[in-house]
């Protein structure tokens, strides 16, 4: 996953079904998601993707502490 990917993963803000990306992320960056079976064909996280971004943003949270 590339490091835009993974940006836009942790700009969606929560990791509920359905949410979607920020209006300015790019188009290959949603592209790459969808791919990767991150987002549904509609934008909105799948249950695959909730799963990625809770452990990206478990993994920064324990960096942290």
């Amino acid at each position: 996953m590339s490091t835009a990917a993974r940006a836009a993963l942790i700009t969606i803000g929560t990791r509920n079904y359905g949410q979607t990306t920020a209006p300015i992320t790019a188009s290959d960056v949603i592209a790459e998601l969808k791919n990767l079976g991150y987002l549904g064909p509609k934008g909105g996280l799948t249950r695959k993707g909730s799963i990625k971004r809770e452990r990206i943003m478990n993994a920064i949270f324990d960096a942290q502490f």
